[in-house]
């Protein structure tokens, strides 16, 4: 097969996945190229389940969870946030702490 250069980049199939929490997972894909200068090019993936299958009922309860989830821009009960300053509230400085250092050990002499 590779010395026949018999390998072709495919831009459509069918993936099978393994989640570990909603198990197999049979996934159609397509892969777009996007050019989106004369340099540049970003693919687009897109994978979809066939109607009707327990791929697509796996999918959509994926997809429930991930909405449900609070996205990082969203502050949650473990994430105070920080009042953020405006115009008509000025900010105070910023105190500075300093270490306390120890004091020099203390030499015993002998008499």
């Amino acid at each position: 097969m590779w010395a026949a250069h018999d390998v072709r980049i495919r831009h459509e199939s069918v993936k099978r996945l393994r989640h570990p929490e909603v198990g197999g997972l049979e996934l159609a894909y397509r892969a777009l190229d996007l050019p989106l200068s004369p340099r540049v090019v970003h693919d687009l993936t897109l994978y979809t389940a066939e109607p009707g299958t327990a791929s697509e009922d796996r999918l959509r309860l994926l997809a429930s969870w991930a909405a449900t989830q609070p996205t990082p821009a969203e502050p949650t009960a473990t994430q105070p946030t920080a009042p953020v300053p405006t115009a008509t509230q000025p900010t105070a400085p910023v105190p500075t702490v300093t270490q306390p250092t120890a004091p020099e050990p203390t030499r015993r002499r002998d008499r």
